[in-house]
């Protein structure tokens, strides 16, 4: 008989000194608890990234050209150290990739600066039939990231002197087992 359990997904990091961040990637995995032969079901997984500019990029609509997206991979042999960049070549164990759509929101009380978000569809990416079962050897896990292509180095943390980043990742992760 099969047990089902879900796994809730909290990440979240900023540019302040109250989390580490990684410019231009942030990364992040759940992984099973019950058993090293656990599958991995389905998830519901919501991504959103945020830059608080100064106003002071050289160019001001610097956030229409970046590429900022999320993906997430199923890791049942404990090999994958963080979800790999969107390339030609694919990983066999992707589960999910959304582009992220920017909006720039103006901050009048702050004038000129501004902040611009990147946001997944509202329904987050549902991943239904994707079942990858566990080595016997790991715990299987679920990678997960964004990634940020900026040509302006606005997420390197190199065009402007004040800025804040933030990004985070929450959501599901349902995980059949043998185990009760």
């Amino acid at each position: 008989m099969k047990h089902a359990y879900w796994r809730g997904v909290r990440f979240q990091t900023t540019s302040n000194a109250t989390y580490n961040l990684s410019t231009g990637s942030w990364e992040g995995s759940v992984a099973a608890t019950r058993s090293q032969t656990d599958t991995y079901v389905r998830s519901v997984l919501w991504g959103y990234c945020s830059y608080g500019s100064d106003a002071t990029l050289a160019v001001p609509a610097w956030w229409a050209a970046t590429n900022v997206y999320f993906v997430a991979e199923v890791d049942t042999t404990g090999a994958a150290t963080h979800t790999t960049n969107l390339t030609s070549a694919e990983p066999a164990n992707r589960i999910a990739m959304a582009g992220m759509l920017p909006r720039r929101w103006s901050e009048p009380e702050f004038t000129p600066e501004y902040a611009v978000t990147w946001e997944m569809p509202p329904d987050g990416v549902i991943t239904h039939t994707s079942r990858r079962k566990g080595d016997g050897v790991n715990y299987p896990r679920v990678l997960y990231a964004i990634h940020a292509g900026d040509q302006n180095g606005a997420f390197a943390g190199a065009a402007e002197a004040g800025y804040i980043i933030r990004a985070s990742i929450y959501g599901r992760v349902l995980w059949e087992s043998d185990v009760p």
